[in-house]
């Protein structure tokens, strides 16, 4: 758990920031615009690691 959010890989593909996401007791909010930007590293993240 110490390492998420601070590098990339394994079962944590990639890190997304408190600057991109909205996150209370019950969710976490991602913006479509930052899900839309990176979609080829949401779509390749397994060829990647």
């Amino acid at each position: 758990m110490d390492r998420v959010e601070v590098e990339a890989g394994g079962c944590n593909p990639w890190p997304i920031f408190d600057e991109n996401k909205t996150a209370t007791d019950g969710t976490v909010t991602i913006p479509y615009e930052f899900l839309k930007e990176s979609k080829g590293i949401f779509a390749n993240w397994k060829s990647s690691f």
